[in-house]
């Protein structure tokens, strides 16, 4: 090769890298990027993960089936020239930790029937919402003690509250919600807290909607719950967008870094609680505007910051802001519990309001969510709060525990077990001693 044909070659490739479209600004540009080492591609730890396959009302249009080309291993595409419906109770062995793109539209997970040995595919979605994992998947010492408090069978599916529902929480909530009625409202009512507003209300529609509830606990419910979404959220929440939807925190707000949120400000954490909480709403009373209500909800949590919602993207990844503000320009502080405890609102929303498009949202979020795992950890892996390096709450930490194996028993990855191991040390003593399973 000539000197100049050397010469013009070394220029087309430094061109080349020079065009790489950042993914922080959007155009060619060189970009340091200390964090980058936490931006790893998305794998989720399953491999040889058993799991059970369980029908439910969600998502039934076509009924859920392994597909398998029994002539794979011929050259040519590998077509779904087989298929067979999944059977109540089957059990099913993920057989590898990859996501399988068959030009279908649609990701699937190469699984093995143990009935027979077939190997073939199944959808992400179907492994999300209609199987339940091996009891291994979870990181606690007795998993059923846990699983009891925040696992509720449904027929939309297994529904999960991301807060522990015991007898004293059901009380708590049925006392929290009664305020609701038109004479609370006027008479004690003056100030309601959106993301307290949400767990309450969501942790006690799951409890509800459990399939061996009583009909009288499922009623009492759907009362108290009807009374809040007519009473404060339906009145309440804003339209920030057409068909954009969320509800506002009425005080001035300071963030860390010196961000100010005047009121009204809004939060993606505590959309998506409510969210969650209008599925259940729309479960129990089957009252159209409450869903519209939770798409309206789902919407904003769509919404980039910039344009007055809450999503902002890192790296290709998505993320939900805790606290909305325009990112960017203004830099995002990443709460880890808000990004950790919006995921399993919006599955159960998407179960129960038959919207695959939550489901899959959630699990975009989950893929964002492992990099914040590996970057907000302090040398000891215990969670940061934000980016400031602040420690998370100790009060918070059996929550966050326990949300973590959520995480590990709906998308079926034991990374989320792992580290929840991790967590365990850093949950205070007082927790044993006041009764929390672990």
């Amino acid at each position: 090769m000539s000197t100049e044909k050397k010469r013009m070659s070394k220029i087309d490739n430094d061109v080349s890298k020079r065009l790489t479209i950042d993914p922080m600004v959007g155009f060619p540009a060189d970009v340091v990027r200390p964090n980058a080492q936490f931006s790893k591609p998305y794998v989720a730890d399953r491999s040889n993960l058993n799991v059970t396959f369980h029908p439910s009302s969600y998502l039934n249009e076509q009924p859920p089936s392994i597909w398998w080309d029994d002539s794979e291993h011929q050259a040519g595409p590998l077509l779904m020239r087989k298929r067979e419906p999944l059977v109540d109770g089957e059990s099913l062995m993920v057989l590898d930790h990859q996501l399988h793109d068959l030009a279908v539209a649609s990701p699937m997970v190469r699984v093995k029937r143990m009935s027979d040995g077939q190997a073939g595919y199944i959808t992400l979605d179907c492994l999300i919402t209609k199987t339940t994992a091996e009891e291994a998947i979870w990181a606690a010492d007795t998993p059923s003690k846990v699983r009891e408090l925040v696992e509720f069978p449904s027929k939309w599916g297994v529904l999960h509250s991301t807060n522990r529902v015991g007898p004293d929480e059901v009380k708590s909530s049925r006392e929290y919600l009664s305020a609701f009625t038109k004479w609370s409202m006027r008479t004690q009512r003056k100030s309601v807290h959106p993301l307290e507003c949400g767990a309450h209300s969501h942790r006690i529609g799951c409890w509800a909607l459990d399939e061996n509830r009583s009909r009288s606990d499922r009623n009492d419910v759907a009362k108290l719950l009807d009374s809040m979404m007519k009473n404060w959220a339906c009145p309440k929440v804003k339209e920030v967008r057409p068909g954009v939807l969320t509800w506002p925190y009425e005080f001035d707000f300071s963030m860390p870094w010196g961000t100010q949120l005047p009121k009204p400000w809004y939060a993606g954490y505590a959309n998506a609680a409510m969210l969650g909480s209008a599925a259940c709403a729309y479960a129990l009373t089957r009252k159209k505007e409450y869903k519209d209500i939770a798409l309206g909800a789902f919407a904003f949590l769509k919404l980039p910051c910039e344009e007055g919602g809450a999503l902002y993207s890192v790296d290709g990844f998505d993320f939900i802001a805790e606290y909305a503000y325009r990112t960017p320009p203004i830099p995002n502080y990443r709460v880890l519990d808000g990004e950790l405890c919006s995921m399993p609102y919006l599955v159960n929303a998407g179960m129960l309001l038959d919207e695959p498009e939550m489901v899959s949202f959630a699990f975009r979020l989950n893929a964002g969510f492992r990099t914040s795992l590996e970057m907000l950890a302090d040398p000891d892996n215990a969670p940061y709060f934000g980016m400031d390096g602040q420690a998370m709450q100790p009060n918070y930490m059996w929550q966050l525990w326990m949300c973590l194996q959520l995480l590990a028993a709906i998308f079926k990855d034991r990374s989320y077990t792992n580290r929840a191991k991790m967590w365990r040390p850093h949950i205070p003593e007082s927790f044993v001693d006041e009764g929390y399973p672990f």
